[in-house]
């Protein structure tokens, strides 16, 4: 999935407990990226939500007071504004919103910490980074939990954020290295 070939790895660590270290790195930037594109794209659609439900309700008082003859006209206006008034609050985008924003920024504490342990391989021996590295991995179990939770099924976001991360820490893909791995 990811080109593990660049630098010197450096230090004692064994290469594996480097590829993981690497991956959670690279996964934990992705997470992040996901789910502040996701967390944004939530408020804009409430706000967009909110926008439509003025303007419709708005439209509504004027068709009744301009066109009282077109009852359909306004009927319909009428019935469009009740029904984005009630399907905002099923929907509860703040509500998810909010967790997304939340789980931002957990996998953003997580890639951080993930970076400093990557930034220690060189200087610390196998059983510390096992350790650091455990305790990494039990702090994605309560966040794999709270992401399953929310709608998490955005395929395109996913590859925008993966190449994202793969531009953003000068990796190529394995597709566009192609024999070069």
């Amino acid at each position: 999935m990811f080109y593990f070939g660049r630098g010197n790895w450096g230090g004692s660590v064994n290469s594996e407990q480097k590829a993981i270290v690497w991956r959670g790195l690279l996964e934990s930037d992705q997470a992040a990226r996901y789910w502040r594109a996701k967390a944004l794209a939530y408020i804009r659609n409430e706000k967009k939500g909110k926008i439509i439900l003025a303007i419709m309700s708005a439209a509504t008082v004027v068709l009744w007071r301009f066109y009282p003859q077109e009852q359909w006209l306004w009927q319909a206006s009428s019935i469009f504004s009740a029904l984005i008034a009630a399907a905002l609050p099923i929907l509860d985008l703040p509500r998810h919103a909010e967790s997304m924003i939340e789980l931002n920024e957990s996998w953003t504490q997580q890639m951080n910490d993930y970076e400093e342990l990557w930034s220690m391989r060189a200087t610390e021996d196998d059983a510390v980074v096992k350790e650091k590295l455990r305790l990494l991995k039990a702090k994605e179990v309560p966040l794999a939990k709270k992401s399953a939770k929310l709608p998490n099924d955005d395929e395109k976001l996913g590859k925008k954020t993966y190449y994202q991360v793969l531009e953003g820490r000068g990796i190529e893909s394995h597709s566009e290295q192609g024999a070069t791995t």
